[in-house]
């Protein structure tokens, strides 16, 4: 919660609770002013938000007691009843707005401000396997996060747009409005900001499946900062909703996967998955089972669908690097390219190094190796920043990512975190099951994956002095294994 809700909160517990003696003392004009005045800061300052509606129609109890003045005459059990009553309704009041705060995104610490331009792009050479005209074509919109010049006296870019925040409300049966407070969340870029001088190395970035695009301010934000282009890549039907120039929102097709998902094939493939992982006696059948299902599982396909997406961006990039009308021309070091993303994404970000050979390193943040490097290894060093499940039964990532890479292969475990601490969404929701973030402070885990995703990309596209080992050294939530060419292993203890 922010300072003001907090403070709102504060006096309307404690005019509840006081009220008679504060009426005995002839305060109520200067609670009364007090009251107001913090009201009208809040809503002027903070902006209205659905989750404080208790709080303001306690509020407007409290003035009505204060206006009115007097004891009451009810009997004493009629008073005990309606205390009983007001007490849960303040406790409602505190705990809506703790559940689901107006939180502050952590501030990047590098050297630029940070500028965001959206590019519309359309793949005249695929089609669209998504919806049922075999006429469309893979249509992307693609966000480019850059490092910025001046910023003196320009606006800050909403975080999410009106569409992700309905598509992620009524993606899990909620109102629309549940999560219009994501509106007043403050950003730290800066939409169509001038560009920073100089030539900028670049990551391409892909979402998880079925997210929302817009979730991952915590970290794009951070590299950019530090002199890296972002191309973040929102793949059409598969992110939670965009909307296009024309005005068009095309929110998340769930239909294809929850045919799959639902299918004879797919159940069938499923069950005999989960049950041979629970009946594998030895490590080699265990593995077996992983093969298997991984080989069988047409979810595979997505990372194979992506990584063409993520081609495709860079050779749209090359261009508009080379045109001398755009605003990024000659800005783009398309030589030093990475890749990394989140869930699916980061299973993409394998896939495309395989496919294609201008990216020079990868990350994959908490996603499973899906594509094909069950079957091949990397030809370019790869990142995995895996939660919190070393151990555990189905912890099955290490065998998919048995060949590991032809260069350095990195595969670092985060203590206490789990799958929403690598996006924005272990902010969302204090309830950490409900937001899938692990017990780990949000900002201590976003600190950590900042650190080695920056410090991998420093060394592996920038040709900085490698960092990584060293980061895991000094702080105890870490566990890395380094597999260097020659098999050699390094290991870090938390």
């Amino acid at each position: 919660m922010t300072f003001l809700e907090i403070l709102l909160l504060l006096l309307i517990s404690a005019g509840l609770l006081f009220s008679r003696y504060i009426l005995q003392q002839h305060w109520q004009k200067i609670f009364g002013v007090a009251l107001s005045a913090t009201a009208v800061l809040h809503l002027f300052v903070d902006g209205y938000r659905w989750q404080m509606t208790p709080a303001y129609l306690l509020m407007g109890l409290l003035g009505w007691r204060l206006y009115r003045g007097g004891r009451s005459g009810s009997a004493t059990w009629k008073r005990i009843a309606l205390g009983s009553l007001l007490g849960l309704f303040v406790l409602i009041a505190w705990l809506l707005p703790t559940a689901m705060p107006v939180f502050e995104l952590p501030k990047p610490g590098g050297a630029y401000a940070i500028g965001t331009q959206w590019l519309h792009l359309t793949d005249s050479s695929r089609a669209e396997v998504i919806t049922p005209d075999p006429l469309d074509k893979r249509e992307l919109l693609v966000k480019l996060w850059y490092p910025a010049g001046p910023v003196e006296g320009l606006a800050t870019e909403g975080y999410l747009t009106e569409a992700e925040r309905v598509g992620l409300s009524t993606g899990r049966g909620l109102p629309a409005f549940a999560t219009s407070h994501l509106a007043n969340i403050q950003t730290h870029v800066y939409p169509n900001a001038p560009n920073a001088a100089g030539s900028f190395p670049v990551l391409i970035f892909s979402h998880g499946y079925e997210s929302a695009g817009g979730m991952y301010y915590s970290f794009l934000s951070e590299l950019a900062s530090h002199g890296y282009m972002i191309a973040h890549v929102y793949h059409t039907h598969e992110t939670i909703a965009r909307t296009f120039p024309d005005g068009r929102v095309i929110y998340v097709d769930d239909s294809a996967s929850k045919a799959r998902n639902w299918s004879p094939e797919h159940t069938e493939v499923f069950w005999k998955y989960y049950n041979g992982l629970q009946d594998a006696k030895t490590d080699a059948e265990r593995e077996q089972v992983v093969l298997d299902w991984v080989h069988a599982d047409v979810t595979t396909e997505i990372p194979r669908r992506w990584a063409s997406d993520l081609s495709f961006v860079l050779d749209q990039l090359e261009q508009i690097n080379e045109n001398r009308e755009s605003p990024f021309y000659g800005r783009l070091d398309v030589a030093k390219v990475g890749v990394f993303g989140h869930s699916i994404g980061g299973s993409a970000a394998g896939q495309v190094l395989l496919q294609d050979k201008r990216f020079l390193a990868g990350i994959n943040l908490d996603g499973l190796g899906l594509g094909d490097m069950i079957d091949k290894a990397l030809p370019q060093p790869f990142m995995v920043l895996s939660a919190d499940r070393e151990g555990l039964p189905d912890n099955i990532n290490p065998i998919i990512c048995r060949n590991k890479s032809e260069k350095e292969f990195y595969y670092t475990y985060i203590k206490d975190t789990w799958h929403g601490n690598f996006s924005d969404a272990a902010y969302w929701l204090r309830y950490r099951k409900a937001a899938d973030s692990g017990s780990l402070d949000p900002d201590r885990a976003v600190s950590l994956i900042n650190q080695l995703s920056l410090a991998f990309f420093d060394y592996h596209i920038k040709g900085f002095p490698n960092r990584i080992m060293e980061i895991s050294d000094k702080n105890s939530e870490l566990r890395t294994t380094l597999t260097k060419p020659e098999g050699k292993l390094q290991l870090t203890a938390y």
